[in-house]
């Protein structure tokens, strides 16, 4: 599990999958989040919710965590976006994730606080100054209206916010990548005991925001920029036939990450390397796992049977409908090169 957090933290650290992941999440597959505005933050969150009494410091972390600058009417506006991995139904992720977005929200009004207490002494040093050149008899360097900054004070000291300070929106993604659909909870009232409307119109109803692969159809796949589209839809179809997907055109050069990524969450162990354009060939990778056995099997038979190449990889089409032409073909004309190179190693 170690391994495949890690991998994940990586592979979203990548500005162009997170915001991939984002866009098809919050926007539909619409490209407003855009790589080159993602700055990243620190991924963990520590903050002390009380002032007064007793102080229980609070520390969690996200996978991934980065500050977004986008484009609203043409204007600039920012928000605070994570993305987070599971591999497995969280039944308490809508808290959890919760849990992280109150504590980012926190964390702002504690620095928005702390800037105005930092302004606040920097004003009492001026004044000093100020009145100290008065006293001596000389000359006013600077303008204290422009130099100094507002006290803040009575209701808004206490919150340590200004009536027209704003917070940065904070979204968190979930991605999904179990091979069953996300079956948990994903409101904090699927989380109550109490389901008496009257009641639960007063409690914040917090929505988790879920890529879940396995509840995607074709459709979704294309909004997708990315090769993360196609790792959704490997993760989608895990149980079913993961080998003949990477064994199609599709899976014939693929980001190295995304490859990473694929490989490891779902512990294929395949082997493979870069071509020449930096890509990785999946299907290569495939050919060294049980699959490649089969069809390699299936083609010699064949092949024994006095089978033409066309009649060949009908029968193999027949058996993994989902496995590439070309790659069969392929497979049937160098089949000597094949056999020695991927089979005859692992007998």
């Amino acid at each position: 599990m170690a391994d495949i957090d890690i991998v994940a933290k990586s592979y979203f650290s990548n500005n162009s999958f997170f915001a991939d992941a984002v866009n098809y999440a919050v926007y539909h597959g619409e490209e407003v989040v855009k790589p080159e505005s993602l700055t990243e933050l620190n991924a963990s969150a520590v903050v002390v919710p009380f002032e007064g009494g007793m102080r229980i410091p609070l520390q969690r972390y996200r996978d991934t965590l980065k500050l977004c600058e986008v484009k609203v009417h043409g204007n600039s506006a920012y928000m605070i976006l994570g993305v987070e991995e599971q591999t497995e139904v969280d039944f308490a992720m809508p808290f959890r994730t919760l849990l992280y977005d109150a504590i980012g929200y926190a964390r702002q009004i504690t620095e928005i606080n702390s800037a105005y207490k930092k302004n606040a002494e920097l004003n009492k040093k001026a004044r000093v100054q100020r009145e100290k050149r008065e006293e001596e008899g000389l000359e006013i360097l600077y303008d204290e209206e422009k130099a100094l900054v507002t006290l803040v004070g009575g209701k808004e000291f206490l919150s340590g916010m200004k009536r027209e300070d704003r917070l940065l929106p904070i979204i968190t993604v979930v991605v999904h990548v179990g091979a069953k659909g996300w079956d948990g909870p994903t409101t904090v009232h699927e989380m109550l005991s109490e389901d008496d409307p009257r009641a639960l119109r007063h409690i914040p109803n917090f929505e988790l925001c879920v890529i879940d692969p396995a509840k995607m159809d074709g459709e979704d796949f294309g909004l997708f920029r990315t090769d993360l589209g196609f790792a959704m839809k490997v993760f989608k179809h895990q149980k079913d036939d993961v080998a003949a997907l990477l064994a199609s055109k599709e899976g014939r050069r693929i980001d190295p990450q995304t490859a990473q990524f694929i490989d490891t969450t779902l512990n294929l162990n395949l082997k493979y390397t870069k071509d020449a354009s930096g890509g990785v060939n999946m299907c290569e990778g495939m050919v060294k796992n049980n699959l490649a056995n089969q069809i390699v099997g299936m083609i010699d038979m064949c092949k024994d049977f006095g089978l033409s190449e066309e009649k060949t990889i009908a029968r193999v089409k027949e058996k993994h409908p989902r496995v590439d032409d070309e790659m069969v073909r392929d497979m049937y004309l160098h089949f000597d090169e094949y056999k020695a190179k991927y089979i005859a190693p692992l007998m």
